[in-house]
């Protein structure tokens, strides 16, 4: 896992061999509210056969404030994947999820999926990953729509 720049001198998030990244981000008091996890993402490796080693994504959880180890909800979903049949070609990947009680966290991932191929030392790279809250699923999917 590292920082690097890409070509156009923009730093972005590095994944290799399953590695994954992850942040908790505060969010008390938004029961109800929409929570959504986007990023930009790109893969080297790309398999023609949809094996999925290798693709970047994202997934998180809702973790409770009163317990902050119980997980009240894991936010993962097709959307959260790359789909792209050409390495190197940067998608959004995205996810928005209602955020259910007593949550007093969310813990972000980028992670590099793995599947039956082996990992090979290829990267996966993020760029503009983001947590965001709306109070209207609309809102959520209008942002993801401009992003």
């Amino acid at each position: 896992v590292s920082v690097e720049f890409d070509e156009d001198d923009n730093y972005v998030f590095v994944v290799r061999y399953g590695g994954m990244l992850w942040q908790d981000v505060p969010i008390e008091d938004s029961e109800g509210m929409f929570l959504l996890m986007i990023s930009w993402a790109s893969s080297e490796r790309v398999n023609p056969l949809q094996e999925q080693t290798g693709l970047p994504y994202l997934y998180g959880y809702a973790l409770d404030k009163n317990e902050p180890e119980k997980i009240n909800k894991n936010f993962s979903g097709d959307e959260m994947m790359l789909k792209t049949y050409n390495a190197n070609e940067w998608g959004v990947i995205y996810g928005i999820f209602e955020i259910p009680a007593d949550t007093g966290v969310v813990r972000f991932f980028m992670h590099q999926a793995d599947g039956s191929e082996p990992q090979d030392g290829s990267a996966v790279r993020f760029d503009e990953p983001g947590v965001f809250l709306f109070d209207s699923l609309d809102k959520a999917i209008a942002f993801v729509k401009q992003f």
